[in-house]
């Protein structure tokens, strides 16, 4: 983050409770000229008054613990559209994490 400039995007998602790192460092992103985009729940989340564009992904609290699925769904409809400008590049960045996380061993392989 130190590094943020106003060529870059960053993104903060939280949500209720929302997390102060997270605002924070919203707040220090777009202070240092950068874009913003905040992903959260209601407009009278915090993390809205610092996002250059806001995303809304309401969860309903059916249960004492709260349903990650809109928002899950609304980041991996994000990662898919910004993944298909580019597919070379996503293709050849996917292989360098493969190979990063083969040395790794991250994933178990029998």
């Amino acid at each position: 983050m130190v590094d943020v400039e106003p060529q870059d995007l960053v993104i903060g998602i939280s949500f209720a409770r929302y997390t102060k790192q997270t605002i924070d460092g919203l707040q220090f992103a777009k202070e240092r000229g950068a874009q913003t985009l905040a992903i959260t729940d209601t407009n009278t989340s915090p993390l809205v008054r610092y996002g250059d564009t806001v995303l809304l992904a309401h969860r309903d609290m059916a249960y004492f613990i709260d349903s990650l699925a809109a928002p899950l769904s609304l980041i991996n409809a994000i990662i898919i559209a910004v993944s298909a400008e580019n597919p070379e590049h996503t293709k050849h960045r996917l292989a360098e994490m493969e190979e990063l996380w083969r040395m790794h061993e991250v994933y178990y392989i029998e």
